[in-house]
């Protein structure tokens, strides 16, 4: 789930230093957009939705304060470096990443454009961030630590009569690891049967 906090930050790391400055740049900043999933996914439409309504709050308008570049992977984990390189050579000024995959990928491309990255699952255990605590580079934003136990508890909650889960996770995400640690370790508490299924591609 996209949280407002993620919608904020990506706007401040953009807008923050012309609203300090207290007068217009004559560069229009240009914000550029680094997708995993393709451009019709509810999640990135909920996402853009709520982005485009802040701005709009904050006074500016896409194509005439800001411009906004997207590129989009369409599920295909192996095109996000490629479409990377392109958003860094486009030089835009801020690079917003969505997870660990993309945002591995923008940081691949440069070390001098500011990334936000958003719901990153492990930062740090990807090489992304330093620490949470003190980042470092040109990496900020969001992680959604591992969840996976909680998920676990819910699904008990919702079926208390289950014996076996089924998991799908994307073992190129560099949070996988812990979160199928986290999954296995209260299904064992439950005495439930946990089936990890690996899923690299939106056709899988």
């Amino acid at each position: 789930m996209i949280t407002r906090r993620s919608v904020l930050l990506a706007i401040g790391v953009l807008v923050a230093p012309r609203l300090s400055q207290g007068q217009p740049q004559s560069k229009t900043p240009r914000i550029g957009f680094l997708w995993f999933a393709s451009i019709g996914d509810p999640s990135l439409l909920q996402f853009r939705s709520a982005f485009q309504q802040r701005l709009s709050a904050l006074g500016y308008v896409d194509g005439k304060d800001i411009l906004i570049e997207e590129r989009f992977a369409e599920g295909h984990a192996e095109r996000l470096s490629e479409l990377a390189r392109d958003l860094a050579a486009s030089k835009v000024d801020v690079i917003v990443a969505t997870a660990v995959a993309a945002s591995s990928a923008a940081r691949q491309a440069t070390s001098t454009i500011p990334i936000v990255m958003v719901h990153a699952g492990d930062p740090v255990g990807a090489g992304l961030i330093a620490s949470l605590a003190r980042p470092g580079g040109n990496v900020t934003g969001t992680t959604n630590l591992s969840l996976g136990g909680k998920q676990v508890e819910l699904m008990r909650e919702l079926v208390p009569r289950a014996v076996k889960l089924g998991v799908l996770v994307n073992p190129s995400n560099a949070g996988t690891r812990s979160y199928v640690v986290d999954v296995m370790e209260t299904g064992r508490r439950f005495n439930l049967i946990i089936a990890v299924v690996e899923v690299t591609r939106v056709e899988d």
